[in-house]
């Protein structure tokens, strides 16, 4: 059985609470964070809050572009939701190569940027070699 996730955590805590939320206390013991002042803890649970809903998002976002992606050689270019470049990047596989962008290990340690990928796009290449030069104009 896997841990619970952090926002499950926050959202059982604070439903014990009730209307008597302490954001110290919360910040303290669910995410480790001691001795805040109590707006930067509130604004703390709030953001982890948010960070844990991206989580699924991004899950989500990951599976749909690592199911359409070929198993070739090829470059590749992450997008945000408004259609924007986060990351420029080839692969000798390219399927293989996203699943590891987006594999759950990752998340702990994701660049913002990653975070927002929503989409990709890509062109196949017969070669690495190929994909080198096409990732260098692209980038």
């Amino acid at each position: 059985m896997t841990a619970p996730l952090l926002r499950d955590r926050l959202l059982a805590r604070l439903a014990e609470m009730g209307d008597a939320v302490d954001h110290q206390r919360l910040a303290a013991e669910v995410l480790g964070i001691r001795g805040a002042p109590p707006e930067l803890a509130k604004r703390l649970v709030a953001q982890a809050l948010v960070v844990e809903d991206r989580r699924d998002e991004w899950r989500r976002a990951g599976e749909r572009i690592c199911g359409r992606a070929p198993s070739t050689p090829g470059v590749y270019v992450l997008k945000d939701g408004d259609d924007r470049p986060l990351y420029v990047g080839k692969a000798v596989n390219l399927r293989r190569r996203l699943r590891a962008h987006f594999a759950d290990r990752r998340w702990k340690a994701i660049k913002p940027a990653f975070a927002r990928a929503a989409d990709a796009e890509w062109q196949e290449v017969g070669s690495e070699l190929e994909a080198l030069l096409r990732e260098a104009a692209l980038d």
